[in-house]
């Protein structure tokens, strides 16, 4: 009677690990319009098998596509100094340029009032904004995965007057530059900044126009968790003096949305021209912030 419990309780723990390290998503292969949920849930089970099994130095489960292998990250970051938004209350003038690709938009205040970012993997450094380029697909990948669309929101530092003069300060700054990058995953909604911006530039194509004044963070909402690493600029003339903080969790965008976007603002001709592929990481760290 003993023996036949003991065989019972193996086979139940058998028949759990079989349904824990089951692959949820499909048996087809990934493309760049699967949902981001069914390849969050791939990364999920990977990670949840090497926790198991593996017992790695560091574990990823993020939902945003940037491919970051276990040899160069870092264990996340706890306690450390908080990263400070100022003056995004302030409404401002805004100004899309829609060529084909990418879509950009410009804002423009007062000197005292232009919003300013600090602390955080910034250290105590001051970087204004300058832009916000959206560029789709994403050029950063997780798990060479694409996203569909991108954001990336770029700022100055303080002691530089414009961005061609941070990027001629590459050789003696290696953080002239700070981009915070936002992604969008296929959801039931998306994130009403994003589409104001795209419901604009539809009707404006391959011409400039104003938006109403909205503050900047109706457009990049606050951080609160982000990685970050040292990198270069995605446009020419790709100067290695960006510091990236790339936001931990996805926005949503709706494929309704998308479709205008490929098919309204972009030309299908050149879909994919203007993105930059990965670069390798050459021993760099990646750290995570929260």
């Amino acid at each position: 009677m003993l023996s036949l419990w003991y065989i019972l309780l193996f086979v139940v723990l058998i028949s759990g690990y079989r349904e824990n390290t089951k692959d949820q998503t499909t048996t087809r292969a990934n493309t760049l319009f699967d949902d981001a949920d069914d390849i969050q849930r791939q990364l999920n089970n990977e990670a949840h098998d090497k926790m198991m099994y593996g017992k790695p130095k560091a574990v990823w489960i993020l939902h945003f596509p940037t491919e970051y292998p276990n040899g160069h990250t870092t264990p996340w970051s706890r306690h450390a100094r908080e990263f400070n938004v100022t003056q995004f209350e302030e409404a401002f003038r805004k100004k899309i340029k829609t060529t084909r690709q990418p879509l950009v938009l410009y804002g423009k205040w007062e000197c005292c009032h232009q919003p300013v970012v600090y602390g955080g993997a910034a250290h105590s450094r001051r970087y204004l904004f300058h832009s916000i380029t959206l560029r789709w697909p994403s050029e950063h990948r997780i798990g060479g995965v694409m996203y569909p669309l991108e954001s990336q929101v770029i700022h100055i530092s303080a002691e530089h007057k414009t961005l061609e003069d941070a990027i001629r300060a590459t050789p003696h700054d290696a953080q002239a530059i700070l981009g915070i990058v936002n992604f969008y995953k296929f959801s039931n909604k998306t994130q009403h900044g994003l589409e104001e911006i795209l419901h604009v530039a539809k009707t404006s194509r391959d011409i400039d126009v104003s938006m109403p004044p909205k503050p900047l963070a109706y457009l990049n909402p606050p951080l609160k968790e982000y990685a970050g690493y040292q990198g270069s600029l995605t446009m020419p003339p790709c100067s290695e003096n960006i510091l990236w903080l790339v936001r931990a969790r996805a926005l949503p965008v709706t494929r309704k949305m998308m479709d205008i976007v490929y098919n309204r603002i972009s030309e299908p001709a050149l879909r994919g021209t203007f993105i930059r592929q990965p670069q390798p990481l050459n021993d760099r760290k990646v750290y995570y912030f929260q």
